[in-house]
């Protein structure tokens, strides 16, 4: 048996996963095909000349090892394509271990490090440390390599701060921990399964698909949207569930009694719905964009205007007085289901361990308490995370068609500053600059992306060389880094997840 990939491709109702199973090599490494005869060429045919960007992410094997997997992004006839180049075991994780093995990954399979323009991996501290991260260290040996941080890493961020608020820590904490409760008792999940059945028995329509009540995924803060949904298709039947079993329906252990009958409590409570409809509500805003920021094709202009645009009607709603009433209904159904109303806490002139604001409703009491803090919260962070990407992109952006408008002198001064030395003729740029500006100027369709302006044939490389360079370049950088990899086993490989991070896939192993 030979050392090396064997791809499988499983097929099943909702997506394919190709699975790449390897044995350990005495390089520690894992190549998923042979770098030689086939993307080596594509990044050294590019017409503009060989660049490419790299994307880098760890992820720990069932043997708690650290795997390293390296993307490289480079441009095919004006489409950005990404290619999984190798899984590294990493005995070291700090900056200059990891900085190391990424150079020594790209030499060996033939890529000049001094040809990489963008590189993009998350925020921790040995990744994006100011002088001692991998970004810092490969960018002191390569000063081109311009580093992006992750936005579907800073997007999770942004949601995980706004989540500080106390009340909605505790609304999180107890669906975690009834995700606990079913997961580890066949007995209980059994319990709940005929709780759903009994619910539809007694609908007409409506009714409940789902059985199972999942954990939180403990790294994705938009995939708990998921299990959001899911919690509040199936309320009725949990508490029916936790009802039965704090009442001893069965022979139920002490254990099972006790736990029930704090998590029925906590449910019910007003508090909990009312931070419940609140992140639910505000969660349905961002799973779209992050399923977008992990797509493959995506652009840093479309990563751009995809934030820019969630930001801007999030703020809106601040002052949207229907936004919240839409909510509040929601909170009025969940209590029905409990036999209950939306009540106000017991309050006392000083109070320290939550929230004292005065209202004269309920209404108003959540309102002023969880769902304008949550809110407020969840702005400011969007604001702090993505000011940076925003300022990226304002610059050389501003060549694609659509945004000509907003260059000006400082814009165009970034321009040089940054591409200036890849320009094959930075010397004739102004007036190249001109002549574009002159051609879109009449054109009433005109591309508002960097893939739709490099394949449109007005793009003529020929008259246009500096600028259709510099968007090129540009492609080469992507709005999030490399996620998409479950371990499998001990030094087994990885499964990727087409769901989560679209690849072209791998050559054929040689004979």
């Amino acid at each position: 048996m030979t050392n090396g990939i064997r791809p499988f491709n499983l097929v099943n109702s909702s997506q394919t996963y190709l699975w790449m199973i390897s044995i350990k090599n005495q390089t520690n490494r894992i190549r998923p095909f042979n770098p030689v005869n086939s993307f080596h060429r594509e990044v050294r045919d590019q017409p503009i000349g060989p660049y490419f960007g790299y994307q880098c992410d760890e992820v720990t094997d069932a043997s708690n090892w650290e795997q390293l997997g390296v993307v490289i992004r480079y441009v095919v006839n004006g489409k950005p394509i990404e290619r999984l180049i190798e899984f590294i075991e990493c005995e070291e994780i700090t900056g200059m271990a990891i900085c190391e093995s990424i150079i020594s990954c790209m030499n060996e399979v033939g890529l000049d490090p001094n040809y990489c323009r963008s590189q993009t991996m998350d925020g921790a501290g040995n990744m994006s440390g100011k002088h001692s991260g991998c970004a810092a260290r490969f960018k002191d040996q390569y000063p081109k390599a311009v580093y992006h941080y992750c936005s579907c890493h800073d997007l999770n961020l942004a949601i995980s701060k706004s989540c500080s608020l106390k009340e909605v820590q505790i609304c999180l904490d107890t669906l975690k921990k009834l995700g606990i409760f079913f997961k580890y008792s066949p007995k209980r999940t059994r319990r709940l399964e005929r709780a759903v059945d009994e619910i539809n028995d007694e609908r007409t329509e409506n009714k409940i698909d789902k059985k199972k009540f999942k954990v939180f995924s403990e790294t994705r803060w938009v995939e708990k949207h998921i299990t959001l949904q899911t919690f509040q298709e199936m309320y009725q039947p949990i508490l029916l569930c936790l009802e039965a079993i704090s009442l001893r329906e069965r022979n139920w252990d002490a254990k099972a009694v006790v736990e029930a009958n704090g998590l029925l409590a906590k449910l019910s409570d007003s508090q909990f719905i009312a931070s419940f409809q609140t992140i639910r509500n505000f969660f349905g805003y961002m799973s779209g964009l992050s399923k977008k920021l992990q797509g493959s094709s995506l652009d840093v202009l479309d990563g751009y205007r995809m934030v820019a645009h969630v930001r801007e009607v999030i703020s809106g709603l601040r002052s949207d007085d229907n936004e919240y009433d839409s909510v509040f209904h929601r909170m009025e159904e969940m209590a029905q289901l409990t036999d209950g109303v939306m009540t106000v806490p017991r309050q006392c002139s000083r109070q320290s361990q939550r929230s004292n604001v005065p209202a004269s409703s309920a209404k108003e009491y959540f309102k002023r308490n969880t769902y304008l803090p949550y809110l407020d919260s969840l702005i400011q962070q969007l604001d702090f995370r993505f000011s940076t990407l925003a300022q990226q992109s304002a610059q050389a952006l501003c060549l694609v068609p659509s945004n000509l408008s907003r260059l000006n002198q400082e814009v165009l001064h970034a321009i040089e500053t940054s591409f200036g030395s890849d320009m094959p003729d930075q010397s004739s740029f102004l007036q190249e600059l001109n002549l574009w500006k002159q051609m879109w100027s009449h054109q009433t369709d005109q591309p508002d992306t960097l893939s739709k302006t490099l394949l449109d044939d007005r793009t003529c490389r020929t008259m246009f060389p500096n600028i259709t360079k510099v968007i090129h370049l540009l492609l080469l950088t992507k709005p999030r880094s490399f996620r998409g990899l479950r371990p499998l086993g001990p030094h087994q490989g990885f499964a990727l997840d087409p769901q989560g991070a679209s690849r072209r896939p791998p050559d054929p192993l040689p004979q």
